[in-house]
């Protein structure tokens, strides 16, 4: 009965999202000194869907993520653009949430009001590493060493926060995981459930928070995490880790 349930449960975990790794080799995990090997590569890879394949593809330096930004006027364009940093765009009813990440310099968490053509400050110097929705509500991820959750709301026209929940390391992807979500941090694979409690699936290999994890994908009981210098495949990740790491031929 167990075996079947567990079965079940993984059939509705995910649709098959397994990258194309045919021009790749299994290489040795890049563990101790091997990791810094990986971390001086050039290549920064991603996941990108091409027709019904999924390809393992160079990445970009985009400092801009997120939703697209419409058309904006001069004066607000011109205040999104003296803000330095990475920043994430999330559309909302009402306008743009903006998230800034400036590494050691700081970062921000910004609203941009539409119709009044103004930029709001809601924190001034959060790290921002995504903005998603979540059971009909905004969150983002936050933080540089431990980092934490926080809902984002608007209460009698002003926008404000809270935390609702405290991760174990840098915050680096989110992505859908049933009717939860997945959460990557610098060293370990959490899921973040409805009652907003995160729990921790497994612990890293090695700290891959040093090879910036780029995108997931989740195919039946494996998942694959591109970042830089490879591809990392985790095996039966919900029950028994097994771990691989790819290189290109």
């Amino acid at each position: 009965m167990r075996v079947l349930i567990y079965c079940l449960l993984i059939c509705n975990l995910c649709k098959g999202q397994a990258p194309d790794l045919t021009n790749w080799k299994l290489d040795t995990l890049p563990l101790e000194d091997r990791i810094y090997k990986a971390n001086n590569s050039d290549n920064n890879w991603f996941f990108e869907k091409s027709g019904n394949v999924w390809e393992v593809k160079r990445k970009a330096n985009r400092l801009e993520r997120g939703d697209s930004l419409p058309v904006l006027s001069k004066r607000i364009r011109k205040l999104i653009d003296s803000i330095k940093g990475i920043k994430f765009f999330k559309k909302i009813s009402s306008g743009y949430l903006m998230g800034v990440n400036n590494g050691e310099f700081g970062g921000g968490l910004y609203y941009i009001d539409l119709s009044r053509r103004k930029l709001r400050e809601i924190h001034q110097s959060f790290r921002i590493q995504e903005i998603f929705e979540f059971q009909s509500k905004v969150y983002a991820s936050v933080g540089v060493y431990n980092g934490q959750i926080i809902e984002i709301y608007e209460e009698n026209e002003h926008w404000k926060y809270k935390s609702v929940c405290i991760l174990i390391g840098t915050p680096r992807l989110i992505v859908d995981y049933n009717d939860e979500k997945l959460i990557l941090t610098s060293q370990h694979l959490s899921v973040l459930g409805k009652d907003l409690k995160v729990t921790e699936l497994l612990k890293a290999p090695f700290y891959w928070g040093m090879l910036y994890p780029s995108s997931i994908l989740i195919d039946g009981d494996n998942i694959y995490i591109a970042m830089r210098g490879g591809v990392l495949k985790i095996s039966q990740f919900i029950t028994k880790p097994m771990f691989e790491w790819f290189t290109p031929k």
